[in-house]
């Protein structure tokens, strides 16, 4: 069931197929205008957006929903179609109110009003688990189907509400369309759509194929294995996302304050997803045992290759959201669309002969390239110095890292251990390897102390 949850979320997700460049691009549009204290464009740009993702939206969730029903039959065999056509409405409906919050959130971005956006995530996401207890045990995946409904709609409202209290004169219910604003943010908002689109065909296109090469098992483990990833991932993209604006409004008042910006930020998302991820991946027995998933080889090989393309995504991250303040959407664009391609070539070649696995290595090859690709195009256009972004110190952290991964891992594949045993074990490792370059690293000691971003 939660392969199939997962599935059907992926493929549903092409709803925003039309429309997520342009929720995206509110944050890029509002910190403008913010930036330049210009309320009425502000406005203008908010309630043009939202009438353009609310239309596209809804003619994309019938012309989707039409689709899918049609082709049904190829996707899934009708013990499966039952648990489908339960939570297919709840889960469109979902969509296209998420899509809507999604544009709120945004501005809040580009308001510098970081913090109210962390609060309603972190209230909606209390409230979702709560429902999710109440409602699956008695309806089963439509419960969880009618809680994800629930949660979208008190992110919207939320979202909604804190825009309202700091733009009073913004219109919820009658908003304006504006044309000379659409004009302004189509460019933008129509690359930053191409993007989207390659995005998001790739969770749909990987949970394809690992279904097809191993089965809906094999895509519910490897769910449960790449939302702990997600979720820890999240933790260092949400504090680069409050650069976006930040750039944006370094783009119109001081532009040579970027390049220093970014130097800072990247060193530091890369030593902190180093650390953060590979303690996640110590601590995944123990993870697992909650959900009551025991670790076996496949999951482990399927949590080494995941943490890889987590890790250089996350160091490509900075790029991508410098590039999204500063407006070279072209480069993001080019970079996705390679992702998106070579993951589908990869993942069909390599599923091909290794099954489950070879999907996912494919995954990860895919996020390595695609990574590489972004940060090469972004410092050879802000004329950065690669050599110049990692010190000796930090390339000793990384190795030391990357001794104890893979002591860590052939531990973990050899022995079979209790899960508190291995949980004991992969932390002894990863402190006996990496305590002393971790305590002489000077841009850990910075990032404590408060010293290396402004």
């Amino acid at each position: 069931m939660l392969g199939l949850w997962s599935l059907v979320l992926a493929l549903l997700s092409l709803t925003s197929i039309g429309s997520a460049g342009f929720a995206g691009s509110a944050t890029k549009f509002v910190a403008k205008y913010h930036a330049l204290d210009q309320e009425n464009s502000l406005i203008n740009v908010i309630e043009t957006i939202t009438i353009v993702v609310s239309s596209i939206s809804l003619v994309l969730i019938i012309i989707i929903n039409a689709t899918f029903k049609y082709y049904d039959h190829y996707l899934f065999n009708e013990f499966e179609l039952i648990s489908v056509y339960k939570i297919l409405p709840w889960v469109l409906f979902s969509m296209f109110f998420g899509l809507i919050g999604r544009v709120y959130l945004s501005v809040l971005d580009g308001l510098h009003l970081i913090y109210i956006r962390s609060y309603i995530g972190i209230v909606s996401k209390v409230i979702y688990v709560f429902v999710c207890l109440v409602l699956i045990p008695k309806y089963g995946i439509e419960g969880l189907a009618i809680s994800y409904l629930i949660n979208m709609l008190l992110i919207l409202i939320l979202s909604i509400y804190s825009v309202k209290h700091y733009l009073p004169k913004i219109r919820i219910f009658m908003p304006k369309f504006n044309k000379q604003i659409f004009q302004q943010i189509f460019s933008y908002g129509f690359n930053f759509q191409l993007g989207a689109i390659f995005q998001m065909l790739i969770d749909p296109v990987t949970k394809l194929l690992l279904k097809d090469f191993a089965g809906l098992t094999q895509l519910g483990y490897f769910e449960v294995v790449y939302k702990f990833y997600t979720h820890s991932k999240q933790l260092i993209v949400v504090t680069v996302n409050t650069f976006v604006p930040v750039v944006a409004s370094l783009k119109e008042l001081a532009i040579k304050k970027i390049r220093t910006l970014y130097k800072n930020i990247f060193i530091s998302i890369l030593i902190t997803s180093v650390i953060i991820l590979a303690y996640l991946f110590a601590s995944l027995p123990i993870l697992l045992s909650i959900v009551e998933v025991n670790m076996n080889s496949e999951m482990l090989i399927f949590s080494v290759l995941i943490f890889i393309g987590f890790l250089f995504s996350l160091m490509a991250v900075p790029a991508y959201l410098f590039n999204l303040g500063i407006g070279n959407i072209k480069i993001n664009t080019i970079t996705i669309g390679v992702l998106a391609i070579s993951n589908f070539l990869f993942g069909l070649i390599l599923g091909r002969e290794y099954n489950g696995i070879g999907v996912v290595l494919g995954w990860t090859i895919a996020q390595v390239i695609a990574s590489i690709t972004l940060l090469l195009l972004f410092l050879k256009l802000e004329k950065i110095n690669s050599i110049q972004l990692i010190s000796k110190e930090d390339y000793l952290l990384f190795l030391s890292f990357f001794i104890a991964m893979t002591l860590i891992f052939f531990i973990n594949i050899k022995y079979d251990n209790n899960t508190f045993t291995e949980v004991i074990i992969n932390y002894a490792v990863l402190l006996l390897f990496t305590t002393i370059p971790i305590y002489k690293n000077k841009n850990i000691r910075k990032l404590i102390k408060k010293k290396n971003i402004d």
